[in-house]
């Protein structure tokens, strides 16, 4: 082959395990890392020496990156030749020293950069956790009204759980669809996804991280992240999934007000965040509640659902332990407020419990503000009205079965004639007393 493309997991699988696999790059001439920040993570090091080990000394290694952390540029010394040159694809070419567009790494030109043309199309705006259904709805809808015809949006949220739960929310409440890409979904389920949003010139995909990297989505026109992201670089990586090949694009950053540090530390960073103009024109707008909103998130739509109620106890779980992660270092009720919030602006009418043993991995045992689920409980409420269910079903469904002397008939129900038959036997001790 004159090209291999494959994982470092699956390459060094097939290293280790495939007869004379190694054999394939005596003759090597390019080695290129893709996401190279995430490949030369700790996680991958083991991994990467045995790949490293078959390959010629002699090759070209380019390593490709939308972030420039300082760690890459250390691993990047033990992958290339002495003197390798850096070449930065996205910022003003003054970043770099010397004539030529090669040149090595600046101060300036390190770190998080987004395209040049996102400078003035990057937006953020904060509300209540307890609005974020009713503020997301309001953006997408500003979104579709501008671009009826031509939208193709991306929806990133910080967990899949969250992603799961608010698909099903659009698609079911709001009528709005969208499709759904996320790591607790199969490979056939994520590609049918990608292939569907690929290929149509309308549509909002709802996405967990999974989409943030590596995936060249045609004519994005709008990145909308709800909530913070856990890095920095998560945000960059996401936006730049829009204003591709010359396109035209949008980012808006959607915060609950707990959250509001995370803009602040984007601009820290040089990254040109501005408010949201509609919102500061309109200050109600992001917040109205209109029929479809107000017939959508009440009723307790999800409570009444068993499977829906399900999906919002382990969405309330993923949110508790990844704003327990997050840098922003919260305090727990503000994370528990945080994660409460979200829920109950989905229409849930009471916010689930989370199983003892989490809580206690959270540091949240004896928090006053959450419901623990002990014994039983831990089944969780959807859980447990599920087993009821069936045990339900199971008692009231089963037929009664006709017993002859010899066998047990399990062919069919007894008739009615045999029914009072074996009433009246039971009443009289035995058959031999009826008369």
């Amino acid at each position: 082959p004159k090209i291999i493309v494959g994982t470092p997991g699956r390459i060094g699988d097939h290293i280790e395990g495939t007869f004379m696999f190694h054999t394939l790059f005596e003759k090597l001439q390019w080695l290129v890392l893709d996401e190279a920040d995430r490949l030369l993570e700790l996680s991958f090091a083991e991994t990467l020496d045995i790949v490293d080990g078959v390959m010629p000394r002699n090759r070209r290694t380019v390593l490709c990156s939308a972030t420039i952390p300082e760690v890459l540029l250390g691993k990047a010394q033990s992958w290339c030749h002495r003197g390798y040159a850096f070449v930065d694809c996205i910022g003003d070419t003054s970043s770099c020293q010397g004539d030529s567009e090669y040149s090595t790494p600046t101060p300036d030109s390190m770190g998080v950069v987004t395209p040049e043309s996102m400078n003035d199309k990057q937006f953020y705006v904060t509300c209540p956790a307890d609005k974020i259904v009713t503020a997301l709805h309001n953006i997408l809808q500003d979104e579709i009204t501008r671009s009826p015809y031509d939208h193709k949006i991306m929806v990133f949220f910080p967990t899949a759980r969250m992603t799961a739960f608010f698909s099903t929310l659009f698609n079911r409440q709001f009528r709005m669809p969208v499709i759904e890409m996320h790591k607790k979904r199969d490979q056939h389920e994520r590609t049918l996804a990608s292939a569907q949003f690929q290929t149509s010139e309308s549509a909002i995909m709802f996405t967990s991280d999974v989409s943030s990297r590596g995936m060249d989505y045609s004519d994005v026109s709008s990145v909308i992240q709800v909530m913070a992201p856990s890095h920095v670089d998560s945000y960059v990586h996401r936006v730049g999934r829009t204003a591709r090949a010359g396109k035209e694009g949008t980012a808006v950053l959607l915060l609950p007000e707990e959250e509001s540090n995370f803009a602040s530390e984007l601009t820290r960073q040089s990254i040109p965040l501005k408010p949201l103009p509609r919102s500061l024109q309109d200050p109600q707008w992001l917040l109205n509640t209109n029929d479809l909103t107000a017939t959508a998130l009440t009723g307790g739509w999800a409570s009444s659902n068993g499977s829906m109620l399900h999906q919002a106890e382990t969405m309330f779980s993923s949110l508790l332990a990844h704003l327990k992660s997050s840098r922003a270092k919260l305090r727990n009720s503000q994370i528990i407020a945080i994660a409460s919030g979200v829920v109950r602006s989905t229409g849930m009418s009471t916010v689930p419990g989370v199983p003892e043993d989490l809580a206690q991995k959270l540091g949240m045992l004896n928090e006053p503000d959450l419901r623990i689920l002990r014994g039983f409980d831990s089944f969780g409420e959807s859980e447990a009205s599920v087993l009821l269910l069936a045990m339900f079903r199971v008692r009231t469904i089963r037929p009664r079965l006709a017993f002859t002397p010899d066998r047990i008939n399990v062919e069919r129900p007894l008739l009615k004639s045999e029914i009072k038959a074996n009433e009246i036997d039971q009443a009289c001790g035995k058959s031999g007393n009826r008369k």
